[in-house]
């Protein structure tokens, strides 16, 4: 009886043991599960709010993306418009320096010139001196040398642009062609060769409506 007893005994301490150890593997299992789920929804949070930080972030993106593209059509058009209204504003601006030259013009004494020195003063960018020769002896502002070349197309192989519209405003010939047969280029084309389209010689030539040729093949 006495080991009944004990078995008895044995029995309920280890159930006791066993009761014990479930629950805290019950427990255990409890705690990792509560684990488990917070970590999935703070991923979840992570996740939208990465997902709602990356609309926001590509929104301001596109934003700004449309802000710098209107800003470079306004340039665009704004460059459009400046470079239609170049040729004017030089033409205005030209005219300060061409009024300098014919003041200076007047004060110039020469005893007698050639038709060869308004070329070299159109070359050289003497310009009271072109203008005096000019005022003198307006009949040589096509004279050419044995090459065919004119005051206009130094004026204008020289970048010269105050001769250029010395020489325009006296009416000189924008169609002439150097060459000894005038089969060469135009003043237009030859400030073209030298300087590129984009440079002032040009628009200034282009405003006037100078023709352009190249040499004849």
């Amino acid at each position: 009886r006495k080991a009944e007893e004990e078995a008895v005994e044995a029995r309920k301490l280890a159930e006791m043991k066993a009761s014990k150890a479930a629950r805290k593997r019950a427990e255990e299992e409890a705690t990792i599960a509560a684990r488990k789920k917070a970590e999935e929804e703070a991923a979840a949070e992570a996740r939208k709010l990465a997902k709602k930080t990356a609309a926001a972030e590509a929104k301001r993106a596109e934003e700004e993306a449309a802000i710098a593209k209107r800003k470079a059509e306004e340039e665009a058009a704004e460059a459009i418009v400046r470079e239609q209204n170049r040729p004017e504003a030089l033409h205005e601006q030209i005219q300060i320096e061409v009024r300098k030259a014919l003041e200076a013009a007047e004060q110039v004494e020469s005893d007698g010139f050639r038709a060869s020195d308004l070329r070299f003063a159109a070359s050289r960018g003497q310009n009271d001196l072109l203008a005096h020769y000019i005022s003198e002896m307006p009949a040589w502002i096509d004279a050419s040398d044995a090459g065919g070349w004119r005051p206009l197309h130094e004026a204008a192989r020289a970048g010269n642009l105050v001769g250029i519209e010395l020489l325009i405003s006296a009416g000189c010939d924008t169609s002439s062609r150097t060459g000894r047969s005038e089969n060469g280029g135009t003043a237009l084309w030859w400030a073209i060769q030298r300087y590129g389209e984009s440079h002032d010689v040009v628009a200034l030539l282009r405003f006037h409506n100078a023709f352009e040729a190249g040499p004849a093949r």
